[in-house]
């Protein structure tokens, strides 16, 4: 199985058809388990076939839901009425310090974050015991300057069941993720879904999803209906994860599969106000009577929700009061549970330590051009229909040289007015 990211894995069945861990490296086949019982055989492909043979793959595959290390089978992992598994608990258990549970609240853990780290060293493959052990598995060096402590979860939130968001992930892959991926092995590239709607919905998406899983392994599922307004479950989910990973990441960045990543610039440049829209032909739309202005904090700063990177201190705060709402919903403001959109959120939850969030420059949105020190790149309706192209240009080295085209549309680069006038004509897409 190739294209497996460190730290990311799915099980599969070997010659007699039991579990078998296949790593990143793939070094699983023929290595010894955790505990270093005798060799497993590695299992030909002649045999890996009759294993298939009548058999689901959907039902043979097995892969992380909800925390690091727990794995379910896949129809679970999408049912939304599968019970709460204890190391989904034991990630609300992180509080701020001072935090408190309501009684009986720590009961229902079970676990706590250790016993988590633990699971997912236990379920781990060789390379990752051995990367987490802080080994060399990549036989590269780190960027200049970047070093050994700067570690990169990018979670790339992604719609679960749809053919066009499997494009949109496919279109991904086989560009910034594949050059990120052979050139930087501290990063991490994850895409997380939630799950579908409904029962119909999730049966038709289980042989897709099991197939994608299968040859790609680089999904996590997280609880929860995938929907639109559901967006800051996934978003606190997905950050909860991370900041449970005993990888310990120093930096999460969260991004969607509409956009195109340079993490070799986005590593250069870890070195170096809201306002409720009232309009309802709005995509942003919030009436009065769902977010009240006596409960908004006007003016916050927040970065927009296509791209945006979090230290530890900041999403291990995020986290935390996450927790704490979760566990005690009336401490909890009243804007939390008012407002689906996570990235403001974000800045609400942070504006108590971070003034003024950084506007990196090389953070482009849709409507900006893409200079050569471009971060990532929001394509918006112009995804996935521009990526192969800004990958080749990013190959052949022309990106880093000059400026580059990115757009489709008829406006001037940097002018949003024009900007939207031309995506509010565009028949298929949600007005601003």
């Amino acid at each position: 199985m190739v294209g497996l990211p460190t730290g990311f894995r799915t099980r599969t069945r070997s010659e007699n058809c039991l579990p078998i861990i296949h790593d990143s490296a793939g070094a699983s086949p023929g290595t010894t388990d955790s505990q270093h019982r005798r060799p497993r055989p590695r299992p030909s492909h002649a045999t890996l076939l009759k294993c298939l043979l009548g058999v689901s793959l959907a039902m043979l595959v097995t892969y992380e839901f909800g925390a690091p290390g727990l794995f379910v089978p896949l129809q679970d992992a999408l049912d939304l009425d599968f019970p709460s598994q204890p190391a989904e608990v034991a990630l609300l258990g992180e509080l701020p310090p001072g935090g408190k549970l309501p009684p009986g609240k720590r009961d229902e853990a079970q676990m706590t974050l250790g016993d988590v780290m633990k699971l997912y060293v236990d379920t781990a493959g060789d390379s990752d015991r051995r990367r987490l052990a802080g080994d060399d598995v990549s036989g590269e060096d780190e960027p200049e300057g970047v070093g050994d402590s700067v570690r990169i979860l990018v979670g790339v939130t992604s719609a679960c069941c749809s053919p066009r968001a499997r494009a949109r992930r496919d279109s991904v892959r086989r560009t910034w993720i594949k050059r990120t991926r052979a050139l930087h092995p501290n990063v991490d590239i994850v895409f997380f879904l939630s799950q579908p709607e409904n029962a119909s919905v999730a049966a038709k998406a289980l042989g897709p999803i099991a197939e994608e899983l299968a040859e790609h392994g680089d999904i996590v599922i997280v609880r929860g209906p995938d929907t639109y307004m559901d967006l800051p479950n996934k978003t606190f989910r997905m950050l909860r994860f991370g900041h449970a990973h005993p990888t310990g990441y120093t930096h999460i960045l969260k991004t969607d599969d509409d956009c195109y990543l340079r993490v070799s610039h986005l590593l250069k440049a870890l070195r170096a106000g809201f306002h409720p829209i009232r309009d309802p032909a709005s995509k942003w739309y919030v009436s009065e009577e769902q977010l009240p202005n006596s409960a908004v904090p006007f003016g916050v700063k927040y970065l927009a929700g296509w791209g945006y990177v979090l230290s530890r201190d900041l999403f291990t705060r995020i986290v935390h009061k996450t927790n704490l709402w979760a566990a005690d919903p009336e401490s909890a403001p009243a804007w939390y549970t008012l407002l689906a959109w996570e990235d403001v959120l974000i800045g609400m939850m942070l504006m108590d330590v971070v003034d003024l969030p950084e506007d990196h420059r090389g953070f482009r949105a849709a409507w900006r051009s893409c200079p050569a020190e471009t971060v990532l790149r929001h394509l918006d309706v112009d995804a996935p229909a521009l990526l192969d192209g800004l990958y080749a240009q990013e190959e052949s080295g022309l990106w880093g040289a000059r400026p580059v085209q990115c757009s489709s549309g008829k406006f001037l680069p940097g002018d949003y007015s024009g900007w939207k006038a031309w995506r509010d004509t565009l028949p298929f897409v949600e007005r601003l």
